[in-house]
């Protein structure tokens, strides 16, 4: 009995694993995600709302899901770093507060890196290097 149950399990994850596919092909990206998701797939459930680019959701799922699966922060940490960090105040915080999570202080140190670069040589504003 234990076996089949195992193995309806597996065929239910492909059921949803093939679902969302479908549903990126007609690029409903959130149903993918959600799919996905019952699929205990998080890498590509956070791949498919990166797609969607509503950055409120994007970065709760990152926290969410990220302590389950490390690379869900290393994705959403990369995909909010090709945004235009720059002008947005909440975005570095956010970057810093994933990467901080995932535990990659090296990525941690390059984006410090770039972001004091910026705010030095661009604006020459030393207060905001320091927040």
């Amino acid at each position: 009995m234990p076996n089949q149950l195992a193995s309806i399990a597996f065929k239910s994850q492909d059921s949803l694993i093939d679902l969302a596919n479908l549903c990126i092909e007609q690029e409903n990206y959130e149903a993918a995600c959600k799919a996905f998701l019952q699929a205990n797939d998080y890498v590509n459930a956070a791949k498919s709302l990166i797609k969607t680019g509503n950055l409120d959701k994007i970065i709760k799922f990152a926290n969410v899901a990220g302590a389950k699966d490390k690379q869900v922060y290393m994705l959403t940490a990369n995909y909010l770093q090709t945004l235009d960090w720059r002008s947005n105040e909440s975005l570095p915080r956010a970057i810093i507060s994933i990467l901080t999570k995932a535990k990659s202080f090296t990525s941690l140190n390059n984006f410090y890196f770039q972001f004091a670069s910026f705010e030095i040589h661009d604006y020459q504003n030393y207060e905001r290097v320091t927040m």
